[in-house]
């Protein structure tokens, strides 16, 4: 009797943790940064921005960068607990850094690292435009990233040819 009471309990609790209405992210979950070029970059992203550019935050003097090796791939997860990207994103701004340059100036303030350190691309995508880059952005932009928002100092506008 008693193993018949242990294994109905546990029955219950299967069903009911089995039942429970487990809400999954709908839509796209990922946004990807691919670094294709044989230098380490760190990148500055920002979505849903009216900004074109950096603007550093007097309460916050710190610019915080995300690192990725030559050859790689980061990710940015969504932030919603119950949508993917696409059910909120309008824009993104998203700022790549010489990362070899940023070490010597990574705990300086803000105004100080975007003096030193080169940009060496800045990206403002559309909701659009990251559909049609199946939500991979990568440096240095692709032929597929003609006519997009991109800007490569130093360098001709991506445009058409």
């Amino acid at each position: 009797m008693k193993r018949f009471l242990v294994t109905l309990f546990f029955t219950g609790i299967v069903i009911l943790l089995t039942s429970v209405d487990c809400k999954r992210i709908t839509g796209q979950r990922y946004i990807f940064i691919k670094n294709n070029s044989d230098r380490r970059i760190d990148y500055y992203f920002e979505d849903n921005t009216p900004n074109t550019s950096i603007n550093c935050d007097p309460d916050n003097e710190h610019l915080y960068l995300v690192l990725i090796d030559p050859h790689s791939v980061d990710s940015l997860h969504t932030y919603r607990a119950t949508s993917g990207w696409d059910a909120f994103l309008e824009n993104v701004l998203l700022v790549i850094f010489d990362s070899d340059i940023h070490d010597k100036y990574m705990f300086e303030p803000c105004d100080a690292i975007l003096q030193n350190v080169p940009i060496l691309a800045t990206y403002n995508l559309t909701l659009e435009d990251m559909q049609k880059l199946n939500w991979t952005i990568t440096y240095p932009p692709t032929e597929e990233m003609i006519g997009m928002d991109i800007y490569l100092p130093n360098e001709d506008p991506l445009t058409e040819k």
